[in-house]
């Protein structure tokens, strides 16, 4: 198989036959390349797998992304498959979102105040709650997946490359010494792969860690990113800055998110998001 394809190839064949007009590329990950495609006035996102990865992981993205309905998490419109060069490519037409990441945002302007954190957290919280009532865990959430609508700035989870279904056997060798995904926003049960331990409370960490470098501009285990995810892979308490952050805020919903043991994190999504609400000003 010839791993140096390049996908735009295929990306100018999807658009030929299905009357888009290719724009540019938008990125590129692990699994797939994004390109900005428009059809009658209409922006759309063309995802198109490399044809090396087309394996199991590309099937749970798109069956998930099929199955989640919820206004904060990414629209599938159609999928498809074309034959280049004697190669089958996967390709996904989604939602086009023009309003940026959060990791943008974050970059150009810096940490949030407490009450926009605050409104940012409860779309996310709900979109984490449609997801775990799907039996499915994101696993991969940071703030270059998070993606805003420019009408409206309403946040939208994307990118479900590594997503975890719990009804199904998991993809991740058991011999593993890590789970997939970006280690510096993962939680100990997914650094450490331990996959009997890995459900919603594991996007909590995820989202929780999120929250608190928007809130704080600083990892809540640490800000140099290899003894953070060291303290979080071998259960340490998060820094002492951290918690006097915490006290200065009243983001007290925050710390038990980022619990490094998993028991002690909220039991569930509606738990966590009354917690969140109090701490509305």
């Amino acid at each position: 198989m010839n791993k140096s394809f390049d996908l735009i190839k295929a990306a100018k064949i999807i658009c030929e036959q299905n009357d888009y007009k290719l724009i540019n590329e938008k990125g590129e990950g692990t699994f797939k390349k994004t390109y900005s495609i428009s059809k009658d006035g209409e922006l759309y996102a063309l995802k198109v797998y490399k044809p090396e990865n087309l394996n199991q992981r590309g099937d749970r993205e798109i069956e998930a992304m099929k199955r989640c309905d919820h206004p904060n998490i990414a629209k599938l419109h159609s999928l498809g498959t074309i034959d280049v060069e004697g190669l089958k490519i996967l390709y996904t037409l989604e939602e086009y979102l023009d309003g940026g990441t959060l990791q943008e945002i974050l970059e150009n302007n810096g940490f949030l105040e407490v009450e926009d954190l605050v409104e940012l957290g409860i779309p996310l919280i709900n979109a984490v709650e449609h997801i775990q009532s799907l039996e499915l865990v994101h696993r991969d959430l940071k703030p270059e997946n998070i993606i805003f609508r420019k009408k409206d700035q309403s946040p939208v989870i994307t990118d479900f490359g590594i997503v975890r279904d719990l009804r199904k056997e998991s993809l991740t060798q058991s011999w593993a010494v890590s789970g997939p995904g970006t280690y510096f926003f993962a939680a100990p049960e997914q650094l450490n792969n331990k996959k009997e331990m890995i459900d919603w409370r594991t996007d909590q960490f995820s989202l929780g860690i999120l929250l608190a470098i928007c809130a704080f501009g600083e990892h809540p285990f640490g800000s140099e990113p290899a003894l953070a995810i060291d303290s979080v892979a071998t259960y340490k308490d998060p820094t002492k800055e951290f918690q006097e952050n915490i006290r200065a805020t009243g983001l007290f919903a925050i710390e038990k998110m980022v619990n490094t043991w998993p028991a002690k994190r909220y039991r569930n999504p509606k738990e966590l998001l009354e917690d969140w609400l109090k701490q509305r000003r």
